[in-house]
């Protein structure tokens, strides 16, 4: 479930992912010579159960963040850039639920993507 860690359940998905990025990672960096980008996963939030989901979603933000520096990929950090944000202009300008962005969201997602992968 949501609130267990790494050690329980979400383990297997765990190793899915970092082999999912290997086989990207050495297929395409090593032959073509291209940076994987990732992006952490973020949630825009306004109210106490998205608080809470939020604390519990900094799991798959670590993980991907570790997994990041492993592969030495490049990151886009959209949980600090939403939260940066979310402080600029009300949560639901970003996002309606929290989670799918709005237009505005997903420019601001394109943006900072563009910023992060021209920066090399």
């Amino acid at each position: 479930m949501l609130s267990e860690d790494i050690s329980g359940s979400a383990q297997p998905q765990l190793k899915v992912l970092k082999k999912t990025i290997g086989t990207c990672w050495s297929k395409h960096t090593i032959s073509l010579g291209a940076k994987i980008v990732l992006l952490t996963p973020f949630i825009v939030y306004r109210t106490k159960p998205q608080l809470i989901y939020k604390l519990i979603l900094k799991q798959k933000i670590d993980v991907v963040k570790k997994l990041s520096k492993e592969f030495k990929t490049l990151l886009v950090p959209l949980d600090r850039i939403f939260e940066k944000a979310a402080r600029k202009k009300e949560p639901t300008y970003w996002s309606l639920d929290g989670i799918h962005p709005t237009a505005i969201g997903h420019s601001l997602i394109a943006k900072s993507w563009i910023k992060t992968a021209t920066a090399v």
